[in-house]
């Protein structure tokens, strides 16, 4: 055993140790570390569902929460390319290496949404509401296999939803020459959605030293695929300082794994309805029914963050050679054969083995689209002629679009709607608007 000196431009810290173990044996890049993450919280008021000026309002803030990820397990390296001693090898001869990825791994998340839901009304000058549903929910994947992934190499979807309660309930309007009633089911809920998309790569360094005047070639990656790494025989003549007749050189390979690990986490909370209602209001009448569907959603969008890190095996291969070299002759010029040692042609070492490069992650980052969504129509205004105040601008209650005589002087909320319990729950309100005639002064 020849001992060998490495030096990575990796920026990281070379181990002083010198211990060498004789025989072709596999050896195992161990591929451990974790990572975590928080994500910032988003918030937002809803417009009125689905009617502009009578429906459902909503406060809701949604987090992705925290993340945290592990992985662990190793990947095997064997020389695949026979070596013995005294085997000649030549510039261009391939060194090979087999790997067998025996990765593992988990995801843990815990997502949080919170919903304050109000049927509101805002009916020219008069505005209202009465509480619905206000809940906090949280969801989260818990202990998702990474293992899989890793050793493939391929992209891996999971998600998670949480129910909140729900309301089942009637309001209504009545007066003189108006009434609405409209019957919900009003529900909540948060979920969470992963992509986790791992890019890992399997290689080798090679370099080569002179054990005489501890000459060495900077050290350079090869990267494999296919479950095999094929390195090429090339020592530098001049990089060595080698001289004309016997001289003394290793080859030395060092396996490692590299992990980039791209993880896209998005929150949304909901509030899943379905919605029937008819109206007669100034004379104009109608109704229908919205199916079920998301009165209103909020999402964060898919933030990304990527962990990385690389792992380098505890020890190196190191191909002993005898180096003949000959640059005298005018024809050939500067020329070396090449021939492994017969005695030791193969030792491992761990002598200047780099330190890992530990697993971290980039922080979050931010939400790519997302914001919010209904699934259900815009329908306007239901009280013809109504528009909506704004400060500063005077505006008036809404009249007959036919008379110009009977006017919204009031609008009162009635009724009370019950603290939900685990299945729908019945309550009913009633919605007053009081009717005035309005005579024209002339």
């Amino acid at each position: 055993m020849r001992p060998l000196t490495l030096s990575l431009a990796l920026g990281v810290a070379l181990a002083p140790i010198a211990v060498c173990v004789a025989g072709p044996i596999p050896i195992v890049v161990t591929t451990t570390g974790a990572f975590s993450a928080t994500y910032a919280t988003v918030s937002q008021t809803s417009p009125t569902i689905p009617w502009s000026d009578i429906g459902f309002q909503a406060t809701a803030s949604t987090t992705q929460g925290t993340l945290s990820g592990t992985v662990g397990g190793g990947t095997q390296y064997q020389l695949t390319s026979s070596i013995s001693g005294g085997q000649t090898l030549a510039p261009g001869d391939t060194i090979d290496l087999g790997y067998t990825p025996g990765w593992t791994g988990s995801m843990t998340t815990q997502a949080n949404g919170k919903l304050g839901i109000n049927f509101a009304y805002n009916i020219g000058p008069f505005s209202g509401h009465v509480p619905v549903l206000t809940d906090s929910m949280n969801t989260g994947v818990s202990g998702l296999d990474l293992s899989s992934a890793l050793n493939s190499g391929s992209p891996l979807s999971a998600g998670a939803t949480t129910h909140g309660p729900g309301i089942s309930a009637t309001l209504g309007m009545n007066a003189l020459v108006a009434s609405a009633s409209v019957h919900f089911n009003v529900g909540s809920q948060v979920a969470q959605n992963l992509n986790v998309a791992p890019t890992v790569t399997y290689g080798d360094y090679v370099w080569y030293t002179n054990d005489v005047t501890a000459a060495s070639t900077t050290p350079t990656p090869v990267n494999g695929g296919g479950g095999g790494v094929s390195n090429t025989f090339a020592p530098d003549i001049g990089a060595l300082g080698l001289t004309t007749g016997a001289n003394s050189i290793d080859m030395n390979i060092l396996p490692f794994a590299a992990l980039s690990l791209g993880v896209g986490n998005e929150s949304i909370v909901s509030i899943p309805a379905s919605i029937t209602y008819s109206y007669n209001v100034f004379g104009a009448s109608g109704g229908g029914s919205i199916a079920s569907g998301n009165l209103y959603s909020l999402s964060t969008g898919f933030a990304g963050l990527t962990a990385s890190g690389a792992w380098y095996a505890p020890d190196a291969y190191s191909i002993e050679l005898n180096a003949n070299c000959n640059f005298n002759n005018p024809l050939t010029g500067a020329y070396c054969t090449y021939q492994t040692d017969g005695t030791t042609p193969l030792d491992l070492s761990n002598f200047g083995i780099p330190s890992n490069v530990p697993l971290g992650s980039t922080p979050p980052g931010p939400p790519s689209g997302g914001g919010s969504s209904s699934d259900f129509p815009n329908l306007g205004p239901l009280v013809p002629g109504d528009t909506p105040c704004v400060p500063g601008v005077a505006c008036k209650a809404p009249c007959d679009p036919a008379t110009g005589q009977e006017c919204i002087t009031q609008v009162n909320l009635t009724g009370s709607v019950p603290e939900p319990g685990a299945l729908w729950l019945l309550s009913s309100g009633v919605l007053l608007l009081g009717i005035a005639r309005r005579h024209r002064q002339g």
